[in-house]
């Protein structure tokens, strides 16, 4: 289940703020003997804020917080409906509308940074450390819309 709050702050700025729980998945905790039971079921639950700013002349900027009490792996992301990774996890994304040219495109800029807390999921059980490698990620292009 999933829960999203929004409020229009002012002309320019939105906020979010979002609350997921549910049966998702994580890092198990006892001992892995098979790649198989790396992960085990469990209950989840994430809270997430995203703060939205319109700039005007096509500038959008989104920023995205999300956090969870026990680092969930694998849960439902409160704004997306859909699963999430990088948990806890703050996130930026700049678009920008792109001229059209007389072309029956819609064309934008997009730089999106992910995951810049890099925080990294764990588990430990004496004699095995595992650990989920996500890592920060940058990445930039060209979304076009036909």
């Amino acid at each position: 289940m999933r829960l999203v709050y929004t409020r229009r702050l002012s002309r320019m700025w939105t906020a979010s703020g979002g609350y997921s729980f549910g049966r998702g998945q994580r890092l198990a905790s006892g001992d892995i003997s098979q790649p198989t039971e790396i992960f085990e079921s469990g209950f989840f639950q994430t809270a997430a804020f995203q703060l939205n700013a319109d700039l005007g002349s096509g500038t959008n900027i989104r920023t995205v917080l999300r956090f969870s009490p026990n680092a969930t792996v694998f849960a439902i992301d409160p704004f997306a409906g859909r699963l999430a990774v990088y948990d806890p996890s703050l996130s930026i994304q700049v678009t920008q509308e792109l001229p059209r040219f007389g072309l029956p495109v819609r064309a934008e800029a997009v730089l999106d940074a992910r995951n810049l807390l890099d925080v990294q999921p764990t588990t430990e059980n004496g004699e095995l450390f595992t650990r989920l490698s996500t890592g920060r990620s940058v990445r930039g292009g060209i979304s076009l819309r036909f």
